[in-house]
């Protein structure tokens, strides 16, 4: 049987609502990775292309994929999934910073936003004929001006 990630998005708020520190904190984080895997999933499923210079880099890879689409509403998502990131690094790492209740807020929100929208929005994905078909323009341009 296999995880449902969308019991992440479920434990963040519950954990959203207790007033600790540490609740708080894993609150961000759990709302960051309930998105991440929407997003994720979505792009596996529908075959869609990161792009190679992220390889070792899942999270930039799905976020930049969202981001460098055409489409405003994946955008969107881009936008939040790094504020998500963002977000939840500082949970995470930065013991001198507390995670305050409008953050918790934010991230649920922004969470919940991803989560609604991936299946919506399917962005186009990399391909190396698009950065293919540039290159080989150039190359003909100079063919042109260089004889």
């Amino acid at each position: 049987m296999n995880f449902d990630w969308s019991s992440y998005l479920d434990l963040a708020r519950e954990l959203g609502g207790r007033p600790e520190q540490a609740a708080q904190r894993t609150s961000v984080s759990r709302a960051y990775y309930s998105a991440f895997h929407a997003a994720s999933g979505s792009i596996q499923v529908n075959g869609v292309s990161t792009n190679p210079k992220f390889n070792g880099h899942p999270h930039k890879a799905v976020w930049s994929v969202y981001g460098s689409s055409v489409r405003s509403e994946c955008k969107k998502i881009a936008v939040y999934g790094f504020r998500l990131r963002d977000a939840r690094v500082q949970a995470d790492y930065d013991a001198a910073r507390d995670v305050c209740a409008d953050q918790v807020r934010r991230s649920l929100r922004d969470a919940q936003s991803i989560v609604e929208d991936v299946a919506l929005c399917v962005p186009e994905g990399f391909t190396a004929t698009r950065a293919g078909r540039l290159q080989s323009l150039v190359r003909a341009a100079r063919r042109l001006f260089v004889k």
